[in-house]
C-alpha cells in the first residue's frame, strides 16, 4: 500500500520528483528499499541517498531545496526542535547560532538587543555624574539620567555646563566603571 508518508520519505531519501517516487513505489508494491533501488537504477537519485551537505545533488534536487527554503521555516517536530525545516540536524558540538547574530531568527535578535540595553542601563545606573562647588557636592545623577536628559536638551545642557565652569563648579563621572582600562 502506498501512503503519503512513504512517498515523502522516499522523496527525502532520493531527491526524486513526486511522480517518479510514486511510480517507483507502485512498481515496488509499496516497499521503500526496493523503490529506492529502482530510482537509483534509473539514475533519478543520488547514489548515497539524501545528504544536504553534499555537493553532488542533481539540478532538480537543488531546485526542490530552493523551493522548500522559500516557503519559510517551519518546526515540523514541535516547538524547540533542533532540526531545521529540511529535517537536518546541526553537527554535534556546533552551537545553533554560532555563525552569526541573526541565525536564531528575529526572537534571538530581540533577546540579544534587550540584553545589551539592560547591560547599558545597569552600568549607567551604577555610575554617576557629579557637580561639585567649593568642595561640596551640589548634584549627583546616575549616568543614564544624564544621557537621557542631554540628548533632547543638548542645546541647553552645553551652555549650562560652560557657565558652571565659569561659576567655579567642577564635574566628574564617578563609579566602579570609571578609571578602568578595558
Amino acid at each position: 500500500m502506498i501512503t503519503l508518508e512513504k512517498l515523502e520519505t522516499l522523496r527525502q531519501r532520493t531527491n526524486a520528483g513526486f511522480a517518479e517516487a510514486k511510480a517507483a513505489l507502485e512498481a515496488a508494491n509499496g516497499d521503500l528499499a526496493e523503490a529506492q533501488t529502482i530510482l537509483e537504477r534509473e539514475g533519478k537519485t543520488d547514489a548515497g541517498g539524501f545528504d544536504s551537505s553534499s555537493e553532488k545533488t542533481s539540478p532538480g534536487a537543488k531546485q526542490q531545496k530552493e523551493e522548500r527554503s522559500q516557503e519559510g521555516p517551519e518546526d515540523p517536530h514541535g516547538k524547540g526542535s533542533r532540526e531545521n525545516f529540511h529535517g537536518e540536524k546541526p553537527p554535534r558540538g556546533q552551537r545553533r547560532n554560532a555563525a552569526g547574530p541573526l541565525d536564531g531568527g528575529f526572537p534571538f535578535f530581540l533577546r540579544r538587543i534587550l540584553r545589551i540595553v539592560l547591560h547599558l542601563l545597569w552600568v549607567g545606573n551604577r555610575n554617576r555624574f557629579e557637580i561639585w562647588k567649593n568642595g561640596s557636592l551640589l548634584l549627583s545623577l546616575p549616568a543614564t539620567v544624564c544621557v537621557l536628559l542631554a540628548v533632547p536638551f543638548f542645546g541647553a545642557a552645553v551652555p549650562c555646563l560652560i557657565l558652571g565652569l565659569f561659576g567655579g563648579c567642577s564635574y566628574r563621572f564617578y563609579g566602579p566603571d570609571f578609571g578602568q582600562v578595558p
